[in-house]
């Protein structure tokens, strides 16, 4: 008190005025500053929130897009691989198909020899008719020298025994002697009467007849379109006889079954 007084002796109310005015600034500026500070403050939390929710929506966006951008990709590998499945599969359908087709024809084919085989048997007589090629393991050689020679078709009468599984395999030198007839003469058919006399021309033969014997024996040559020697029609009599041969007949019959047999190399083998 006694300060103001003697500033008012000294100023007068000038120095009272300016003394108001500085202690008004004083707290004031305090005062505006505290408000100034409080309102940055403010603003600046305002300005952080819409910062931190704008980047937080834009973390969305991003988050959005990559989620789609991922769910486009995992949509377009599982469409791609579904196109190569779908190919692989049509491709293993068609194969499956061609496969089975192949197989049914294969299956007719081998029905329709047997037929033919049954035909010629009851035609001319015999009671066992089977056809043996000559080959090399599993592959037809058509052409010479073979390796071996195997029943492929077979037809018997009843109460005959079948040798198609004793006829596999076989070394084909234990032909020939009869081969030699049919390959370097040329000749069409050999005429058996009596089983010795093919033992003579082929005495490997001969445990093979001991096990299944007949009575006589007819042998026809079946050549490919190239003319080479593939194999031969066996017909073999067992206690009837051959009165029933007809070589003309079974000439035809033969080149029928052999068209058959050439068809299969050519197409189904």
């Amino acid at each position: 008190m006694n300060s103001i007084i003697s500033i008012f002796e000294q100023y007068g109310w000038a120095g009272i005025n300016a003394v108001i005015t500085c202690i008004v600034l004083f707290y004031g500026g305090k005062y505006i500053i505290k408000k100034l500070t409080s309102n940055m403050k403010t603003g600046l939390e305002d300005v952080g929130d819409k910062l931190t929710d704008k980047m937080a929506e834009q973390n969305d966006k991003l988050a959005d897009q990559l989620t789609t951008q991922n769910e486009q990709l995992v949509h377009t590998i599982i469409s791609q691989q579904d196109k190569i499945l779908n190919h692989i599969l049509d491709n293993r359908h068609a194969e499956q198909k061609n496969h089975n087709n192949m197989l049914g024809e294969r299956m007719a084919l081998t029905e329709e020899i047997k037929d033919g085989l049954k035909d010629i048997g009851h035609i001319h007589g015999a009671q066992r008719v089977f056809i043996v090629e000559f080959h090399n393991s599993n592959q037809n050689l058509s052409g010479t020298p073979f390796a071996k020679w195997s029943c492929t078709y077979e037809w018997c009468d009843k109460n005959i025994a079948s040798v198609q599984f004793a006829v596999k395999d076989l070394p084909f030198s234990g032909l020939s002697g009869a081969v030699s007839k049919l390959y370097n003469l040329h000749e069409q058919h050999l005429i058996y009467e009596k089983l010795e006399d093919l033992l003579t021309d082929c005495p490997a033969l001969r445990d093979l007849f001991t096990k299944y014997p007949c009575d006589s024996i007819v042998c026809t040559a079946m050549y490919d379109r190239d003319n080479i020697l593939i194999g031969a029609l066996i017909l073999e009599f067992i206690g009837n006889g051959m009165n029933k041969l007809n070589i003309g007949q079974l000439h035809i019959q033969a080149a029928e079954l052999t068209s058959l047999i050439n068809v299969r190399y050519k197409y189904l083998n």
